[in-house]
């Protein structure tokens, strides 16, 4: 039977199993399935269910939304808060606030409904509508602790990943931790030593079943390899990276692993680069490889740019502009900053916004040889970039096992220079008070725009949070949280 031919009911029915864009997608088809996709009974049950990983609060008021109002609030996953618009007839409106006790760092929970706070040595979890501390964690007897987290599908548990190292031990330890966000009870998942004196481990990254962090020799002071963790499986690997980059970057999709780092061979181009599991299936070695070998452990661990052919590899390249790493600074680790960001689709499944801001303003032309000067100016084929740039790509996940990758570049955006805080998934940003601004905001930085001079630029404001620079954490939802001593306030904005 042709699928438009079907009762209105069993239509209902198919539409409540699916994921939001699909019952846009589905609207758009003719009137007759508009008018079925705009059920308020279907739409609140797409937005309760969003309830459970994002942070929509007020849910007895929500079930007396019409279906406009459950819309927009879905739409907010997608673009941020409705009066951060530029097209916004009110100014940013504060739906509610909260206050809680300061600590040394604090930080949102992705989806905003709890946050995470450093009080004297101890982590809290807490919830934001009642205050109340789910969880805690001591972090006495070390220091240089990292930390990550991540919700889990179901909304009612949290994931922990800590970097900790020992200051009695003088190693540094792995460990992953998942809290029942109902009752706080925790649950140890993964633990490991790294034990490895002459290294440093930074930059931890946690999705799903993978973990990395950058390893930092002490005597190079550069990043040379990221460990790859599969902590379920207790196996590892080991990536090789350009020394002329010096801080590679690692996310992951479901079957595949994104890599921003720099061309081995000058003129160390800026790449992003994607390996299939698939393609390394037969490199993992069990983690115990790791404790007997320590770092940089044995070569069968390593994975070279030369050893695995990645299933994508885009430079980042705007018009006739490459962002490279130019081979005579080398040995300075500010030279160029590069950022990436990746979030999943929060209204389609398997579906995800991979965000990549560049910016090499720290690069003078002062410090180049007069010979490379003349060439980035006048040369013929592809120059060096300058300033800051947004690239954006749209990922989209097969199902498994292949777990095929689309991969499509959706824009490119010149921004500011000034170095930024990640990007929510609606693309805005905190920029903290420089120059002549002494302002702490949340911007649109693809609105950025130059004014007069290269030094000169201007930014229309989403909204000023507050005079002084104060640390900020954004949530996709419009959730900021604020440090302000010797407090934290939450804002919610609608």
């Amino acid at each position: 039977m042709p699928f438009h031919d079907l009762d209105e009911d069993v239509l209902a029915s198919i539409l409540a199993f699916c994921d939001i864009y699909a019952v846009v997608s589905f609207s758009r088809v003719n009137k007759s399935f508009r008018r079925l996709a705009q059920s308020k009974q279907l739409w609140l049950s797409l937005v309760l269910g969003l309830s459970a990983r994002y942070f929509i609060p007020n849910l007895d008021a929500i079930r007396g939304y019409h279906t406009a109002q459950l819309i927009s609030e879905a739409r907010r996953l997608m673009c941020g808060p409705q009066t951060w618009s530029a097209k916004s007839v009110l100014p940013p409106t504060i739906s509610f606030s909260k206050t809680f006790p300061g600590g040394s760092q604090a930080r949102i929970v992705p989806g905003g409904r709890y946050f995470a706070i450093c009080r004297e040595s101890i982590l809290q979890l807490c919830d934001v509508l009642t205050g109340r501390c789910i969880w805690s964690r001591s972090l006495a007897g070390t220091h240089g602790t990292y930390w990550e987290m991540e919700m889990l599908d179901d909304g009612d548990s949290a994931i922990f990943l800590f970097l900790q190292h020992s200051s009695v031990l003088n190693t540094q330890e792995l460990s992953i931790v998942q809290v029942d966000l109902t009752t706080g009870h925790p649950d140890e998942l993964f633990h490991f030593v790294l034990d490895a004196p002459k290294t440093s481990y930074r930059s931890p990254v946690l999705v799903g079943n993978l973990l990395a962090v950058g390893a930092y020799p002490w005597i190079m002071r550069r990043q040379t390899h990221i460990l790859v963790i599969d902590w379920r499986r207790r196996v590892c690997l080991i990536f090789e990276c350009s020394t002329a980059s010096p801080r590679s970057q690692v996310a992951f999709v479901p079957g595949n692993i994104i890599f921003t780092t720099g061309t081995v061979e000058p003129p160390h181009d800026q790449l992003i680069t994607v390996y299939t599991l698939s393609s390394i299936a037969s490199r993992w070695r069990d983690l115990s490889e790791l404790e007997t070998n320590a770092y940089p452990a044995d070569r069968a661990l390593h994975i070279g740019p030369e050893d695995i052919r990645p299933a994508v590899v885009e430079r980042l390249k705007h018009k006739n502009t490459v962002f490279r790493y130019p081979t005579n600074l080398r040995d300075v680790p500010e030279g160029l900053s590069v950022h990436m960001m990746l979030h999943p689709n929060p209204i389609r499944h398997h579906a995800y916004k991979l965000t990549i801001y560049a910016s090499d303003a720290a690069l003078s032309t002062e410090k180049l040889s007069f010979k490379d000067t003349l060439r980035q100016r006048f040369g013929r084929g592809s120059r060096r970039a300058t300033g800051g740039m947004l690239f954006t790509y749209k990922l989209i996940v097969g199902s498994p096992p292949e777990h095929t990758l689309s991969w499509t570049k959706i824009s490119v955006f010149p921004t500011s220079p000034q170095l930024m805080t990640p990007l929510s998934y609606a693309g805005h940003a905190v920029i903290y008070p420089s120059g002549s601004s002494n302002y702490t905001k949340v911007v649109n930085p693809r609105l950025w725009r130059p004014r007069f001079s290269w030094n000169h630029q201007t930014t229309r404001d989403a909204v000023v949070i507050c005079s002084g620079s104060r640390r900020i954490s954004l949530a996709d939802t419009g959730a900021v949280l604020v440090i302000k001593p010797p407090q934290i306030e939450i804002l919610y904005y609608i």
